[in-house]
């Protein structure tokens, strides 16, 4: 089909649910359930599936999907505002953990057959719970602990609930510093491209916020069945057990695998990036200054000076005083 085609159609395809990704799982699964016959077949559903737990190694990951895609926009000073429900369960999963549940699953369905396709949901809510405010919590010093080596600006921002106070955010923390930026670009013969990554941002982050604003509780009884039925020894091998997972040690490390194996930068300057960090943190603190005092300037100057404001709020505090005299 042509894509325009495909475009104006997708919506009616899909219905209620977010993305052609989700639709498309669900399309799979029925197909299994109608063509599999006696095969033994088995059904794994990872939530948000994120870094690695342990293997190949602590942190690693090889894609901007989920949560990453907020760690290193955020890191770099990109992302500074999105809305997300911060009460909200995280479902987020270790890509390892993942593995090694199909790994079993495909063991136990092959030598248990069991006579109806068992769903395993492997997800983290329901046995390890964490919210969008707890991510925020342990990722945030750990973006400081350990900066990005090219910041665009210093990292800060917050989620928002409202989507219209989310746009106001955008307009005046994302798109007019990019456009600054690209201006300057422009005037010294360089190549714009702030906009451009801002666009991909949003598009990203508009598929992630579904997700950030909306809780489901999934059961995990199969899984725990499945981890049963394992040796101690294989419970160590094929560890799928999100109960024993320690979150800040996952986001610490997580944070230190997007800088490693996303932005390709080495450990070794950490320290020198924590100088520019600091650098950083003192121009973002006078541009603010600048700023607010060229908003007073502008809109406040000429109605109101501040020998004038001085005396008012003397004023004031006097009468309050006298009042609780009286």
């Amino acid at each position: 089909m042509e894509p325009a085609l495909l475009d104006s159609i997708t919506p009616k395809l899909i219905g209620d649910r977010p993305n052609t990704y989700t639709f498309t799982k669900a399309l799979a699964e029925n197909l299994l359930v109608d063509e599999c016959g006696s095969l033994p077949v088995a059904i794994v559903r990872p939530s948000i599936v994120s870094a690695a737990w342990k293997e190949p190694y602590p942190g690693w990951i090889d894609n901007l999907n989920g949560p990453a895609g907020i760690i290193v926009a955020g890191g770099k000073g990109v992302l500074r505002t999105m809305v997300t429900h911060g009460e909200v369960c995280a479902d987020v999963i270790p890509v390892d953990v993942v593995i090694n549940l199909m790994l079993a699953v495909a063991w136990y369905t092959a030598v248990q057959r069991p006579n109806s396709i068992l769903v395993y949901n492997c997800t983290s809510g329901s046995l390890n719970k964490l919210t969008w405010d707890d991510i925020m919590t342990i990722t945030y010093p750990s973006l400081l602990k350990y900066p990005s080596a090219e910041l665009f600006r210093y990292p800060s921002g917050t989620f928002r609930r409202n989507q219209f106070i989310n746009n106001l955010h955008i307009a005046f923390q994302h798109y007019l510093p990019a456009l600054i930026v690209d201006l300057m670009a422009y005037i010294f013969f360089q190549k714009p491209g702030m906009m451009r990554v801002y666009q991909k941002v949003h598009k990203a982050v508009h598929c992630l916020e579904f997700f950030t604003t909306r809780e489901w509780k999934f059961h995990c009884n199969n899984v725990l069945m499945l981890n049963e039925a394992l040796s101690p020894e294989d419970q160590e091998t094929f560890y799928f057990d999100i109960r024993k997972l320690n979150w800040k040690y996952f986001w610490e490390n997580h944070v230190l695998g997007c800088r490693k194996f996303i932005l390709k930068e080495d450990p070794a300057t950490i320290p020198a990036a924590r100088k520019s960090l600091r650098r950083r943190y003192f121009i973002s603190k006078f541009t603010h200054f600048l700023v607010a005092l060229g908003v007073w300037k502008v809109f406040f100057s000429r109605v109101l000076s501040l020998s004038n404001l001085w005396y008012a709020l003397s004023a004031t505090f006097l009468k309050f005083q006298a009042m609780l005299q009286d």
